[in-house]
């Protein structure tokens, strides 16, 4: 049954309960009437009860005039009592009774109107958000169709701009929309049980009349019996009648509705463009591809605009595949364009890192795959584009996030099984860049923390070789950790414990933290052999942040010769032992915020 029909039930019986409500007074007018009748026949049986007549003695006769004297007198008091019982113990009750329900109705009935004005206004206000989102999407539609067809840049800029602006109205459209749908169908829910609620109020008020009727007729006939002892059959034959009387067979003849009442709700309906962006959108926002502006275009406020819409739908992209929604390959084409440059890598970092600061570490069953596939796709722009910051930022980004799974030894599956065997791991150019600007970027930070400190050159120098054994461990580990091979791991290590002269004995507390079996007092022939490309590979800092002289006789920024690379313990570099303080082995890496 529907919502109409339901509350056309509820007008039904509120009507009935008005007609059955009169009945009643009609009933207690006839009481009344009943009662008045009665006084008039006790004033009458008075009045001839006192009649002079009876003052005559008629011999014989006086006893039995006396008797019909004495009779008329007593059916008279009879008759005044039956009229007050039946004003005071009838009448008057259920009289009462009918007022009593006459201002629950009236409550009743008020909070029924309530229920299907807020069912209609829910209903109206559906009808406006969805016509609302639907010529918000088709405006959005038409720039698009107009910015694809312009030739001019300037006329192009002013579409994007008017794009961001309806950009919003369809979020904004689309977000009240879903509200709206959501909030009538969750109205539905509860409005079937209110009205089904203010009818049981209705049977209640039907089946108290009926009772209260049924029991004030029998005392109407205890008095009708005391009243007059004369017309027992008739009376007997009223009772007997009034036995049989059945108030489920009254009630099921009143109620006669099917109140198994049926769930109803309204279905969400995407808008449908002609443009390829505008179709199948389910309940995403469009896509669309922007324009590339020339080199050299420097205009903030469109930069700003496509930055603020690139962010939307990187976001919407991500959240799709994130709750197991299947992506299309226009998804996977639109992500891939937008990672193809460095702010959309950013992008991609800063909203993943958004669900990492709000604790949502667990993706669906579903969308774990699809996640792991657009991990991919950023490692593969991070390997051609040389992007070790973003490429770090993954590394973290894959040891965070995981889907539950029954595996006895781990009930948690990590993105990092998705891209252990990406070809960026064995760039060890990579690893060089990632370990030296984590060197720099830790440098840098302690600097700002110990501004406050007076701290001499030597107490300057251990705190740097403190940090540069911190990030060897770390990033020791994670190398082995992403399947980079052990001796290439080992040579890294070393090259940058020997370039910033780290002492023989923490180079071997180094490789036991590390687990890595290198002996570095091995013959020149049986060393380990370096590629040509790694021993090429420069290592650089940047001068303005630490002096030369805490380096000791090397000067920050030189790079390392082979000789070097290969013996990292020379017996002519003699640096102090090395004390870890401070050192957080369990957070090598830091998040890389989008600023």
């Amino acid at each position: 049954m529907s919502s109409k029909s339901i509350f056309d039930c509820f007008e039904i019986m509120h009507q009935h309960s008005l007609q059955r409500r009169r009945a009643g007074e009609d009933f207690i007018q006839l009481l009344r009437e009943r009662a008045m009748h009665e006084e008039f026949y006790a004033k009458g049986l008075e009045r001839i009860g006192n009649h002079s007549y009876f003052l005559i003695n008629h011999g014989s006769l006086s006893d039995v005039l006396s008797a019909i004297k004495l009779e008329s007198l007593e059916r008279a008091k009879q008759a005044k009592i039956f009229a007050e019982n039946i004003r005071k113990q009838i009448a008057d009750p259920y009289g009462e009774l009918l007022k009593i329900q006459a201002l629950n109705i009236k409550k009743t009935h008020a909070e029924g109107q309530i229920l299907e004005k807020e069912k209609e206004n829910l209903i109206e206000r559906n009808e406006t958000t969805k016509e609302r989102y639907a010529k918000a999407c088709s405006d959005y539609e038409q720039l698009t169709l107009q910015m694809e067809q312009q030739r001019s840049q300037g006329k192009v800029e002013k579409i994007v701009q008017k794009l961001v602006i309806c950009k919003r109205e369809v979020d904004s459209n689309l977000k009240n929309y879903l509200e709206s749908v959501e909030s009538l169908n969750r109205y539905y829910d509860q409005y079937t049980e209110n009205v089904k609620t203010l009818i049981e109020i209705y049977r209640s008020h039907e089946r108290q009349r009926l009772e209260t009727k049924k029991e004030l007729v029998y005392k109407l006939l205890n008095y009708e019996l005391i009243y007059n002892q004369t017309s027992f059959t008739e009376l007997d034959s009223i009772k007997t009648t009034m036995d049989k009387v059945d108030m489920q067979i009254d009630l099921s003849k009143i109620f006669h509705f099917d109140l198994n009442y049926t769930k109803e709700s309204v279905d969400f309906e995407p808008y449908e463009g002609q443009h390829h962006a505008f179709k199948n959108l389910g309940t995403n926002p469009p896509l669309i591809d922007l324009p590339a502006f020339e080199e050299g275009y420097d205009e903030q406020a469109t930069q700003n605009a496509i930055e603020e819409m690139l962010r939307g739908e990187m976001d919407s992209i991500i959240q799709k595949a994130w709750q197991g929604d299947v992506l299309t390959s226009e998804d996977y084409n639109h992500f891939n364009n937008i990672i193809k440059d460095s702010f959309g890598r950013k992008l991609w970092s800063y909203c993943l890192n958004q669900r990492r600061n709000n604790g949502i570490f667990a993706i669906a069953e579903g969308g774990f795959n699809q996640i792991g596939l657009l991990l991919r796709s950023v490692l593969n722009e991070c390997d051609r584009f040389q992007d070790s910051q973003i490429g770090k930022s993954c590394i973290i980004l894959s040891q965070t996030f995981y889907k539950e799974c029954d595996n006895p030894d781990s009930n948690k599956q990590y993105l990092q099984n998705f891209i252990l065997d990406h070809k960026i791991w064995s760039n060890l150019e990579f690893w060089n860049k990632v370990i030296q600007t984590s060197i720099d970027e830790e440098v840098k930070n302690q600097e700002e923390l110990e501004a406050t400190k007076m701290e001499n050159a030597e107490d300057t120098q251990q705190r740097i070789k403190n940090i540069v054994f911190c990030q060897l461990v770390s990033y020791g580990h994670i190398m082995v950790n992403f399947k980079v091979d052990v001796d290439y791991a080992a040579q890294l290590v070393l090259r940058y414990a020997s370039h910033y002269k780290l002492s023989s004995e923490i180079i071997d507390q180094l490789m036991v933290t590390l687990d890595i079996n290198f002996d570095t007092e091995k013959e020149e022939t049986e060393k380990l052999k370096v590629p040509l490309w790694l021993d090429e590979i420069q290592m650089s800092r940047t001068s303005s942040r630490v002096s030369d002289s805490q380096y000791g006789d090397s000067e920050v920024g030189d790079t390392l010769t082979s000789e070097e690379f290969n013996s990292p313990r020379s017996a002519g570099v003699a640096t102090p032992n090395v004390i870890v303080e401070n050192c957080d082995l369990s957070s090598p890496i830091r998040d890389f915020e989008l600023k």
